[in-house]
């Protein structure tokens, strides 16, 4: 089942209020267990290039760079991806299954993404 069509409609059409709906619950929530995991796994971010698959509007993106990470964005949304831009944040529209960069990255962050991958094999 190919969900692609009706999930890029919906993020293109709520971009621009998905950071609000992070910071409410239950979302807020889970975000915050979520970047907890995340700090804790990936420990000082400082000059670490970051490239964030499925980044969306940049929850994680902009805790990162604030941190003084090199975060690149990625996600198939072009309107996800301008409210990542509002924040400073390189994005890149691509579906991750068919990305190429050309250039390497220290770490890969994919939070929130496999649940809207097909062929998660394929990733």
């Amino acid at each position: 089942m190919d969900r692609g069509a009706p999930q890029l409609a919906y993020f293109e059409a709520e971009a621009s209020q998905y950071d609000l709906r992070s910071e409410s619950l239950p979302w807020k929530g889970i975000r915050a267990t979520e970047y907890r995991a995340i700090r804790s796994l990936l420990g000082i971010v400082e000059g670490v290039s970051i490239l964030e698959l499925g980044c969306g509007s940049g929850f994680y993106a902009q805790k990162l760079h604030t941190l003084g990470a090199k975060v690149t964005g990625v996600d198939f949304s072009d309107a996800m991806l301008r409210e990542l831009r509002k924040k400073g944040i390189e994005g890149i529209q691509s579906d991750v299954l068919s990305l190429r960069l050309g250039r390497q990255f220290s770490v890969v962050l994919a939070a929130g993404l496999l649940e809207f991958i097909d062929d998660t094999g394929a990733f």
